[in-house]
């Protein structure tokens, strides 16, 4: 009875969430039992509907790669919590790593500092190691072997 009277509280989100599936992956699907109760648990386990954008996202970021992703059916992504908890902690790590930023230069220049460049090159070569009368030595020892 009370698993019940939590589900009508919360299902206000249930039908919001289901509209941001719907709207994020173009999978209409109807709002049955079954996918009330889904939505239900994917409260409960604290998801949000910008997990939801998050993983979507990532997922069509994958697919533009060509990378294979499992797909937007609703038993996928939302129906297996696992496959969701998965997706979701890709995304996340996703998110974290560090993007390009195409105006950083420019922000620098502006403000009179300039954008680090490529690495000097630091190999030298054996006359700036042992200076030019050590190879002119090296070079004659080398000669009478």
């Amino acid at each position: 009875m009370n698993e019940a009277l939590n589900i009508s509280e919360a299902h206000g989100q249930i039908v919001k969430l289901h509209q941001l599936y719907i709207s994020l992956t173009g999978m209409v699907v109807g709002l049955d039992g079954w996918r009330e109760h889904v939505w239900f648990d994917y409260i409960k386990k604290g998801f949000t509907g910008d997990d939801l954008r998050l993983t979507v996202a990532n997922l069509n970021r994958k697919r533009a790669r060509g990378e294979k992703v499992r797909g937007f059916k609703f038993s996928n992504l939302i129906g297996n919590m696992d496959y969701f908890e998965e997706d979701l902690a890709e995304a996340r790590i996703a998110a974290r790593v560090p993007k390009q930023d195409c105006g950083r230069a420019e922000a620098l220049r502006a403000s009179g500092r300039t954008c680090p460049g490529p690495a000097p090159d630091t190999t030298r070569n054996v006359a700036d190691i042992i200076g030019s009368a050590g190879f002119k030595e090296f070079v004659s020892l080398k000669d009478t072997l």
